[in-house]
């Protein structure tokens, strides 16, 4: 909703008014259409099964996978930048994450050594593009996320 939060305090009726929000919950859907409750610019913590079905969701927008250990310090230390990043890149992305040692067969499919480990995966077919494994910066995450969607 905060994507179309300028377009909604400048419309003088209710009928336009509807049609933005008619319009902001269909982006929202072509956006991650597994309802699962994935939202531009948030990090989302799914389990294993979540996980795979929004892999494969049919949807043309990237997925970044951060694979943790919530009581590893790196991993802890990452949340906060990858939420940033997350903050920042709106809807260039969907943002995740999965503990991979509550869900280890996330880790196993990917073959994750250590925590945290960054993995850009392409929309509908689920095929990894490019890891980093370890603490990444924001920047770092900015940059490798506009190379990769950029047409």
């Amino acid at each position: 909703l905060r994507q179309c939060y300028a377009k909604v305090l400048s419309t003088h009726d209710m009928p336009t008014l509807r049609e933005e929000l008619k319009h902001e919950m269909r982006k929202e859907i072509a956006y991650s259409p597994t309802r699962q409750g994935l939202t531009a610019g948030i990090v989302q913590h799914l389990s294993g099964p979540q996980f795979e079905e929004e892999r494969y969701a049919d949807t043309d927008v990237p997925l970044l996978l951060s694979v943790v250990n919530e009581r590893h310090p790196a991993s802890i230390r990452q949340r906060a930048l990858l939420k940033e990043a997350a903050r920042n890149m709106l809807r260039a992305i969907r943002v995740v994450t999965v503990d991979g040692m509550q869900y280890p067969e996330v880790s196993r499919d990917f073959g994750v050594m250590r925590f945290p480990t960054l993995i850009w995966i392409q929309a509908r077919t689920g095929e990894e593009l490019v890891r980093r494994v370890g603490p990444a910066s924001i920047r770092y995450i900015r940059e490798q996320t506009i190379a990769l969607v950029r047409p």
